[in-house]
């Protein structure tokens, strides 16, 4: 599995990042943003055909991937730590200093195998997208889950949150969004 950042994008700091909404959603993108009072900003995604959403401002960046032959994927006996891909984070202090960047790693939770069971064949894209948290590990390591697309980021209202009849701790309910049911799970549970 290799990161694959989007060597056009611009490049901007840390505090002033924009959203996913504002750049092509497979781009390596910064997606902190302040949600606004009257509901929550949500990044929708897809994996295996199921559709999902966490709370934007939870997510650092979503990547890019290429998946090298699944199979290291499938050899991992966890999909909590399905393995690690690294990725340059570049920023600027002030528009008028340089570029400052540092390489960070990211510990790969593989969504569609914590999902589904153990003896599920799964379809991947060979291009897939990481949806890279800030939240960490006790090694430093950045989660990061492995999804199949990424939507661009929308604002729902937080009453139109309905309950799921699941007992898994880290899905918090579902929304319907544009006609389509998302799965809205806690990042923090997922991570913790």
């Amino acid at each position: 599995m290799t990161a694959v950042p989007d060597p056009d994008l611009e490049r901007e700091s840390e505090t002033d990042a924009g959203s996913i909404a504002d750049s092509e959603a497979g781009a390596d993108t910064d997606t902190r943003q302040s949600s606004p009072d009257d509901g929550v900003r949500i990044l929708p995604f897809e994996s295996q055909g199921t559709a999902y959403c966490v709370e934007t401002h939870r997510v650092s960046r979503a990547l890019g991937v290429t998946l090298d032959g699944s199979r290291s994927l499938e050899r991992a006996t966890d999909p909590w730590y399905a393995g690690e891909v690294s990725f340059e984070s570049r920023w600027k202090r002030a528009k008028t200093d340089p570029d400052e960047s540092e390489i960070r790693q990211v510990r790969v939770v593989d969504l569609a195998r914590v999902f589904s069971s153990p003896t599920a064949t799964l379809e991947r894209p060979s291009e897939s997208k990481l949806l890279v948290f800030e939240t960490t590990d006790e090694a430093d390591r950045h989660y990061g889950w492995l999804v199949d697309d990424v939507d661009v980021t929308t604002v729902v209202r937080t009453e139109q949150l309905e309950p799921t009849r699941t007992d898994r701790q880290f899905v918090t309910g579902r929304v319907d969004h544009d006609g389509t049911t998302l799965i809205w799970l806690d990042d923090r549970a997922l991570n913790g």
